[in-house]
């Protein structure tokens, strides 16, 4: 069985994507089948971006979100503990994507250009 995670990685270009894309913290989900990144500063807004593979369609799905982590806030002169809770605002999901297309999304929703060899290998 081919594992679904590395495959979308090489679909996005591997190593090179890494290095020319500026996206960080790329984790692979083996039971959703999916890859997880943090993506650079971009003209979407998006700041997280999730690819997961659709075997059954042999598509996949890419939605781009921001996420907020929440933090706590303490304030020990005055005992103020305040909890602002964690946030996931999307900003586009698209199903049904081909693996040729995703490098194309991925320039046109980030803005985001990748050299020509990462796109053409």
């Amino acid at each position: 069985m081919i594992d679904a995670t590395r495959e979308i990685y090489n679909q996005l270009g591997g190593n090179l994507f890494s290095l020319y894309s500026g996206c960080k913290n790329i984790l692979r989900d083996t039971e959703k089948n999916a890859l997880r990144m943090t993506l650079p500063k971009n003209k979407s807004g998006a700041n997280r971006l999730e690819i997961i593979y659709n075997a059954g369609k042999d598509t996949y799905t890419m939605y781009f979100y921001k996420w907020f982590s929440g933090r706590t806030i303490i304030n020990f002169e005055k005992e103020i503990f305040k909890q602002i809770p964690c946030k996931e605002t999307p900003i586009k999901k698209l199903d049904d994507v081909y693996c040729d297309q995703l490098l194309e999304i991925y320039t046109e929703i980030t803005g985001i250009s990748l050299p020509y060899h990462v796109v053409f290998g």
